[in-house]
């Protein structure tokens, strides 16, 4: 089980991806899981943008991710609850921080012991949750 954030996944949706994220997210498909805060930073993310050829061609990309990921998404449930509150008092007590939806996803990681791919490593780096870049893997 891998953790995607947003990054990983929004790569695929660009007009230009990148060739070795592509691979990599090839190569590891069937253990990729879509965290439901990145879910909600994708919904958003289409949800803000005007009435456009651009917003209508993201719907079409999110509505097949989400297709592609109905049986691995994975939601924010007591463990990962359990996991960020431990989390955000540790990383409060060391003067770190972690932005909030990169928290959440931070904590559900810690809480099945599973890796988070991303390319934000810096926001990540305090939690204590392992990582993969995609970027530079």
């Amino acid at each position: 089980m891998i953790l995607a954030d947003t990054n990983v996944l929004s790569e695929t949706s660009t007009s230009r991806p990148n060739p070795h994220v592509l691979q990599w997210i090839g190569e590891n498909i069937p253990q990729l899981y879509l965290p439901t805060p990145v879910l909600a930073e994708l919904r958003y993310g289409v949800e803000k943008l005007p009435a456009s050829a651009k917003r209508r061609d993201l719907e079409a990309w999110l509505a097949n991710l989400t297709i592609q990921f109905a049986d691995r998404v994975l939601a924010f449930d007591q463990p990962a609850a359990e996991a960020h509150g431990a989390m955000r008092a540790r990383l409060k007590a060391a003067g770190k921080h972690c932005p909030a939806n990169d928290s959440y996803i931070a904590a559900m990681a810690l809480a099945r012991n599973c890796p988070v791919a991303t390319r934000n490593v810096s926001d990540f780096q305090w939690t204590g949750a392992a990582l993969i870049d995609p970027w530079n893997h």
